[in-house]
C-alpha cells in the first residue's frame, strides 16, 4: 500500500475534526438567539450524559482499531479479521451500554424527550468505522462524508429550528446526522474486504489491549465532559450551562486545529513501530511537537486579545459570562 502524504492527511484530518465543530459554530449565532442560553444548556447537559455511555460502550475501540489496522496495512487477511472482530466487540459493548442508558435516563427522567432522541448517538457510535479508514490513512473518505452530512444538517437547522420549542428538532437533526454519516462509510467497505477469506474470529484477545488504551482515554474524556455534567447537575438554571458550553465550544475548536496532526501521525507511527523503524518514529515525534508549539501560543494570545469584542458580536447580547470561560480555558 502506497504511503499517503502526511501533509495531505493532516489537511484532510484537520478539516474532518474542525468540521465537527465549525459547522455548529456557524449555527451558533443563530441558535444562541433562537434557543437561548437555557436551551443550549439543556442540550449540552443531556448530550454530556449520553457521552458517558458512548465512552464506556466504545471502550477506546476507535484508537485501538486505528492502531491495529495500521499494523496490518500490508496484510489484507489480517486486516479484515481485525476489522470484523473489533466491529463485533463494539456492537456488544454499545448494546450493553444502551440498555443501561435506557433504564437509567430514558425511562421517566427529566428531559426524557431529549434523552430518547440522543439514543441515536449510541446507535451511531456502534456503526462508527472511521477508525478503519484512519488506520489505512484514507482520511479523504471520512472528510467527504462529513462535509455532505454536516452541510445538510446545518441547512435543516436553519429551515426547521425557529423558536425555543424547537430544541427537540435541533437534537434530532444533529443525532441523525451522526448516524447517517457513520452508516455512509460502510458503503466503501466492499472495496477493502471483498474476496478475502478468514478463519477463526476471536474477540477475547483484543480485550486486554483495549482496556490498556481505554484507561488514559477515559481520564481525558471525563476531564472534557465532567465539567458540563457537574454544572448541569449542581446549577438548576441551565442558562449557566449554556454560557459555559458556548465558551468551551470556542476553545475546543482552537484545540482541534492544534491537535489534528496528532491523529494523522498515529497510523504512520504505528506502522513505523510495527516495522521497528525507530529513526522514523523519532522524526515524527519531533515534527509533532514543533508543530504544536508553533500553533498553540499564537492562538492562545490571539483569542484572549479579541474575546471581549468577539463574544457580543458572535453570540449576541446577554452572553457576557462567556468571556470569563474563554479566559479561564486559555
Amino acid at each position: 500500500m502506497a504511503k499517503r502524504s502526511i501533509a495531505k492527511n493532516y489537511i484532510y484530518n484537520m478539516v474532518y475534526q474542525v468540521l465537527i465543530l465549525i459547522l455548529p459554530l456557524i449555527t451558533t449565532p443563530y441558535l444562541s438567539r433562537v434557543l437561548g442560553a437555557e436551551g443550549i444548556g439543556i442540550y449540552s447537559y443531556t448530550y454530556a450524559i449520553v457521552t458517558y455511555f458512548i465512552l464506556f460502550g466504545s471502550l477506546g475501540v476507535a484508537l485501538y482499531g486505528q492502531r491495529e489496522i495500521a499494523y496490518a496495512q500490508e496484510n489484507k487477511e489480517k486486516r479484515k479479521k481485525v476489522f470484523i472482530e473489533i466491529v463485533i466487540f463494539r456492537f456488544i459493548t454499545i448494546l450493553l451500554s444502551t440498555v443501561v442508558y435506557f433504564f437509567s435516563f430514558v425511562n421517566g427522567k427529566e428531559y426524557q424527550i431529549y434523552y430518547t432522541i440522543l439514543m441515536l448517538e449510541l446507535i451511531a457510535a456502534a456503526f462508527d468505522i472511521s477508525w478503519f479508514f484512519q488506520g489505512l490513512e484514507e482520511f479523504k473518505k471520512t472528510v467527504t462524508r462529513n462535509v455532505l452530512v454536516r452541510i445538510c444538517s446545518v441547512t435543516l437547522v436553519f429551515i426547521l429550528v425557529k423558536t425555543k420549542e424547537d430544541l427537540a428538532k435541533f437534537t434530532l437533526i444533529y443525532s441523525l446526522a451522526d448516524l447517517i454519516g457513520n452508516l455512509s462509510l460502510w458503503l466503501y467497505l466492499p472495496k477493502y474486504l471483498k474476496g478475502i477469506k478468514i478463519e477463526k474470529i476471536s474477540i477475547k484477545q483484543h480485550l486486554p489491549h483495549i482496556i490498556l488504551l481505554f484507561i488514559p482515554q477515559i481520564a481525558n474524556q471525563i476531564y472534557n465532559i465532567l465539567d458540563t455534567t457537574m454544572i448541569g447537575w449542581l446549577v438548576k438554571d441551565k442558562s449557566e450551562t449554556g454560557y459555559y458550553e458556548q465558551g468551551h465550544k470556542v476553545i475546543r475548536l482552537l484545540l482541534t486545529i492544534v491537535n489534528s496532526l496528532g491523529v494523522v501521525m498515529i497510523p504512520r507511527m504505528a506502522n513505523a513501530f510495527a516495522n521497528n523503524d525507530k529513526k522514523q518514529i523519532n522524526l515524527y515525534m519531533k515534527m509533532s511537537f514543533r508543530f504544536t508549539f508553533f500553533l498553540s501560543f499564537p492562538i492562545m494570545f490571539g483569542i484572549v486579545s479579541i474575546s471581549k469584542a468577539f463574544v457580543p458580536v458572535f453570540f449576541g447580547n446577554g452572553y457576557d459570562k462567556v468571556n470569563y470561560i474563554i479566559y479561564l480555558y486559555t
